[in-house]
């Protein structure tokens, strides 16, 4: 696994956590 692909999938990660668990 690259550095690259990693950082990317923690974005991904953190995207999809921000978008879930937004603050009504």
């Amino acid at each position: 696994m690259t550095l690259q692909l990693l950082l990317y999938w923690l974005a991904m990660i953190c995207i999809q956590h921000t978008t879930v668990y937004t603050p009504d």
